[in-house]
């Protein structure tokens, strides 16, 4: 019976290792705003906006983007704001990405987010543009767009496939011990 618990306790420390190392290693391709590590922040007239994105810097693909906009001078958030998102890429005369209006996250309304698709690397401008009571401006952000660190997603993969194998070798005493029951009502019914 011993060596029963102490493998189902080595395999909960397992699954929740793993389970550790899969949310560490997602954490950057999470898409909720919140979560944003590195916010740039711009004046803009009456107002400071903070860009960040997820991933970190952007690559190529899906980006997704949380603003904030501050009043200054009262130091308090703007929560009504109509806030639009345009981006143009290396090389570009015009905006390859919107305008895209950001709306407010239903779970922290401080943030306005807007999801793109940015399809080449290099350095894109993002213009941020706020109407509001106090006016609207614009900000400038200058981002560069990288490539995915294929690395990363290769561990991000080896980390999920030992989570599912963990949860599988931890569901497997289960299983036995419940097809040993089982067989042992089948043979008590036989005998029966």
């Amino acid at each position: 019976m011993s060596k029963h618990v102490s493998a189902h306790l080595v395999v909960r420390w397992c699954a929740a290792a793993a389970i550790a190392l899969a949310v560490a290693s997602t954490a950057s391709y999470s898409h909720a705003n919140g979560r944003v590590v590195d916010l740039q922040k711009r004046a803009a007239g009456p107002y400071e906006v903070a860009l960040g994105t997820i991933p970190s810097p952007p690559t190529v693909g899906a980006v997704h983007l949380s603003i904030t906009v501050t009043d200054t001078e009262r130091g308090a958030p703007v929560l009504d704001a109509g806030v639009t998102v345009s981006g143009t890429g290396p090389g570009a005369d015009k905006p390859d990405v919107g305008p895209l209006e950001a709306t407010n996250s239903p779970t922290d309304p401080v943030y306005y987010e807007a999801a793109a698709t940015v399809e080449r690397l290099g350095l894109w401008t993002f213009t941020v543009t706020v109407d509001a009571d106090l006016g609207t401006e614009s900000a400038d952000f200058v981002l560069e767009v990288v490539e995915v660190n294929p690395l990363f997603q290769i561990f991000t993969w080896v980390t999920v496939l030992v989570f599912f194998a963990l949860v599988g070798l931890g569901l497997v005493p289960f299983v036995r011990e419940k097809l040993r029951r089982r067989s042992v009502r089948r043979k008590r019914r036989k005998t029966a």
